[in-house]
């Protein structure tokens, strides 16, 4: 399927997730930059609040291209706890790179949001999110809106899951 550009794509998006409009406990997400004007898009025609949802590839020193991690809105936080055992890092590496991408991520949205806050998700276990991951483990936590993971779309628009599974 090719787009006449992002706008574009984002229309024909809304049109495959109709079964999502007006729901009260809907928010699209947006990953800046280019796919903040699809969720702009989507969100507009499902009549849902959009925010975005901020991601920073946490690299190792050195090798900055090769991911041991990633922080991302929220204060959620990911190791690869492979990467880091044989990229040998330690924890004052491991908090060194975090702090600066963090301080990036945060100063990022801040561009994106101003002053408003962002908006509110559930984490799986149905608390709120925003609290920062400790340290060392696989993941902090996962925020979501829904408790069980999104559907994958195809590029013609089906979804990986049943209909009947569709709200």
């Amino acid at each position: 399927m090719v787009f006449a550009d992002r706008r574009d794509a984002g229309r024909v998006l809304a049109e495959k997730l109709v079964a999502y409009e007006g729901r009260d406990d809907l928010i699209v997400l947006g990953l800046p930059r280019g796919g903040v004007v699809v969720a702009f898009e989507v969100a507009k025609a499902l009549r849902a609040p959009l925010d975005v949802y901020m991601v920073r590839k946490l690299g190792v020193p050195g090798q900055e291209e090769l991911a041991f991690g990633a922080v991302a809105s929220g204060g959620v936080r990911v190791l690869n706890d492979d990467v880091v055992r044989t990229a040998r890092l330690d924890q004052s590496e491991i908090d060194a790179v975090t702090v600066r991408e963090q301080a990036e991520l945060e100063r990022r949205e801040r561009l994106y949001r101003g002053d408003r806050p962002a908006l509110r998700t559930a984490r799986q276990d149905g608390h709120p999110r925003g609290r920062w991951a400790g340290h060392g483990g696989q993941h902090a936590h996962r925020d979501t809106v829904s408790r069980k993971p999104p559907a994958r779309m195809d590029h013609h628009g089906r979804s990986d899951r049943p209909s009947s599974h569709l709200p």
